[in-house]
């Protein structure tokens, strides 16, 4: 399941206090107090707070470029992208070189702009200067909320052996690459050693509870079956107990339906997910799936219009618009999203039908 929105990551690795510029002895004390106290509101996520220390310590050194780059990094946070431009800038101006803790809060910035490759660059830059595990994860993030799966698990992967970089958010996504690849022995075990740092993670329950149903058809045993299903649902129930209000959650719960055609149960479910959370594109992609398998072909047109309007990238989705352009006999509709699907993934093509293979090109998708 595609990341449910482009992850911020807030880095907490912040530069440190030592002054680069001339102050008294008691100037340098206090700066390095109210430093220390800011970086601790920062860590907390009091980012009012921490921007107010640090605005306090540069008017005592206005061309302190640590505290400078730790008020944009906290401006970030609080969505104040153009006041963090320019405290960047600011600091720019002050170095000889642009460094590592620059090029991460550059990324930050164009991440908040959702300026994706902007940010990759930036992150890019930063650990040729340095690497940390803060670093490889955000740069890992940012590639998988653009498909790039290859490159986004590498990054997490080598995040996980670094120091700090065994988060929840890591095994997550590593998670939900392994589903989306098929890997389910390997998505379970991110999944259980996320629950190792979180026990009571909802989501991952409820992940969890969909793989095992997934994996129902390798057993022919009818009991081993009822055994998996009756297991899977009682993570689901917890995953409830414990996210109620989570659209993740409940789209792994209508996953976990759709795995056992209980495809009202599963419509139902994805509804549930989209009012929770309605600008994630794979809760009306699944939602389209089990309308399509019921025969409500214009529901599910327009659900999976609004899947690729929220996500451009995703090459499922134009092949799914192409299943049901058929259905409703527009051919020239099909040929259109089967285009756009090879063009983002030339392995769709052996998904579609043979008798629209020969006209599948590159080419514009109609809108």
């Amino acid at each position: 399941m595609r990341r449910i929105s482009m992850l911020l990551i807030i880095g907490i690795m912040l530069v440190g206090c030592g002054l680069q510029n001339s102050v008294t002895n008691p100037q340098q004390e206090k700066i390095n107090t109210v430093m220390e106290a800011a970086d601790i509101a920062y860590k907390a996520e009091h980012f009012e707070e921490a921007k107010t220390l640090y605005t306090e310590v540069l008017t005592i050194e206005p061309t302190y470029e640590n505290a400078l780059l730790n008020r944009a990094r906290t401006r970030v946070a609080l969505h104040q992208v153009v006041e963090a431009r320019v405290d960047l800038l600011a600091s720019a101006s002050i170095q000889q070189e642009k460094s590592a803790a620059y090029d991460e809060v550059n990324g930050l910035i164009y991440q908040q702009e959702k300026k994706v490759e902007e940010a990759i660059v930036a992150y890019s830059s930063a650990l040729k200067k340095e690497e940390t595990a803060e670093r490889l994860t955000s740069r890992g993030h940012l590639y998988y909320s653009i498909h790039k799966n290859t490159e986004a698990k590498a990054d997490l992967q080598q995040a996980i052996m670094s120091e700090g970089g065994q988060t929840v958010g890591n095994y997550y996504t590593l998670a939900e690459i392994a589903i989306y690849e098929g890997k389910y022995p390997e998505a379970q075990k991110q999944l259980e050693e996320l629950l190792k740092k979180n026990p009571k993670s909802g989501k991952a329950q409820a992940m969890s509870a969909y793989i095992m149903v997934k994996q129902i058809k390798k057993t022919d045993s009818e009991n081993t079956k009822r055994e998996i299903v009756e297991k899977a649902d009682n993570q689901l129930q917890a995953a409830l107990k414990e996210s109620p209000a989570d659209a993740v959650v409940y789209n792994y719960q209508g996953l976990y339906y759709y795995v056992l055609e209980n495809l009202m149960a599963a419509e139902e479910t994805f509804t549930q997910a989209i009012t929770l959370d309605a600008t994630q594109a794979p809760f009306y992609n699944n939602r389209a799936l089990t309308k399509y398998y019921q025969g409500e072909n214009e529901g599910a047109y327009t659900d999976v219009s609004t899947a690729i309007g929220l996500d451009k990238l995703e090459p499922e989705y134009y092949l799914g618009r192409g299943f049901i352009s058929i259905t409703q006999e527009n051919r020239n509709s099909a040929i259109g999203d089967f285009n756009k699907a090879v063009e983002l993934d030339e392995k769709m093509l052996e998904r579609i039908p043979e008798e629209f293979r020969t006209e599948i090109k590159t080419g514009e998708i109609p809108e």
